[in-house]
């Protein structure tokens, strides 16, 4: 099931996610990518991209109860140039324009909890997802 959440965070402001869960021991924030790209910035700050926007949300509600986070982005397509080059500036931690606040260990600790997996992977592992009807086109170009 998809669920969209709008969240107040700090620094942000509000926030959507594509689906939040939110378990005992961890909080996993879902940024389903099918037919658009990760933002790479928002309407009211030019380098604070969507990946950071989405990781720092991330951050702020599994801090509140001492959780364990991490941002899954989800996509169908190919990433699109600008996207991979923003996850790997991130992962590497040569890229930092999105998060100007925290510190270095906090930008490190960061860089090590962003995750990618295609619409496919999913599907193929889990019949019952693939078989919800807002996932019939999955694989069809237009």
């Amino acid at each position: 099931m998809v669920v969209r959440r709008r969240l107040r965070v700090a620094r942000w402001g509000s926030s959507s996610t594509d689906c939040l869960i939110e378990c005992e021991r961890a909080v996993i924030w879902v940024e389903g990518k099918r037919d658009d790209w990760l933002a790479s910035n928002i309407s009211w700050d030019v380098v604070g991209d969507q990946l950071a926007r989405n990781l720092e949300a991330a951050w702020l509600i599994a801090a509140d109860t001492g959780r364990e986070y991490c941002l899954i982005i989800e996509y169908e397509q190919q990433l699109k140039h600008h996207e991979r080059a923003l996850i790997k500036g991130y992962r590497a931690r040569t890229w930092s324009a999105g998060w100007p606040h925290p510190d270095k260990n906090q930008r490190r600790q960061f860089a090590q909890r962003i995750g990618t997996i295609r619409w496919r992977e999913i599907t193929d592992e889990w019949a019952e997802v693939r078989a919800l009807p807002q996932l019939a086109d999955l694989g069809k170009t237009a």
